[in-house]
């Protein structure tokens, strides 16, 4: 009778939620725009995930606009996986993590005034992050992170020099688990 009870127990226990989509607003200076990720386990037992995300900006600065369009992939490790502050099982994706990512955009800018086109730039970028994913109501997920970037931008025209430079990034991600 016991090993039916446990077998029942196994069987109603709920399972850890290996999906995550995600919105992030680029930022609260002005820019316009958002970042759409889809993240997945790819070895649960070992809290690894794996994330893709496509992005689109727009930036005003004066006379000129900027437009930026990207893609990312990210690889994350939860060590913790919890659910201590949620009602998710253990084993989802929530808890602190660190992670690491890879960033590709191509960027133009316009110029208000002569109403023409100026250049158009290719950026590549690498992170390094750490940041918590709370689950306060159902699926829905909060997630804050902080980290250092790298990002290199590539002039397509020839007329100006690359540009290194390198950034200490916050980020609030809203998103729901399934």
């Amino acid at each position: 009778m016991s090993g039916a009870l446990a077998i029942a127990l196994a069987t109603a226990a709920p399972q850890p939620l290996d999906n995550a989509i995600s919105i992030s607003i680029p930022s609260l200076d002005g820019a316009r725009g958002a970042q759409v990720s889809y993240e997945r386990w790819l070895f649960a037992d070992y809290g690894v995930s794996v994330a893709g995300d496509v992005q689109l900006h727009e930036s005003a600065i004066g006379d000129y606009t900027g437009i930026r369009t990207g893609a990312g992939g990210e690889v994350r490790w939860y060590w913790r996986a919890s659910s201590r502050w949620g009602p998710q099982p253990d084993g989802s994706m929530i808890g602190w993590f660190t992670g690491a990512r890879i960033d590709v955009a191509a960027d133009w800018t316009h110029d208000h005034a002569d109403q023409r086109w100026l250049g158009t730039a290719m950026s590549v970028g690498v992170a390094g992050e750490i940041g918590y994913r709370l689950a306060p109501w159902r699926q829905l997920v909060i997630t804050g992170l902080t980290g250092i970037s790298v990002r290199t931008d590539f002039d397509l025209s020839g007329r100006v020099p690359d540009w290194t430079r390198a950034a200490y990034d916050v980020g609030l991600e809203l998103g729901w688990l399934f």
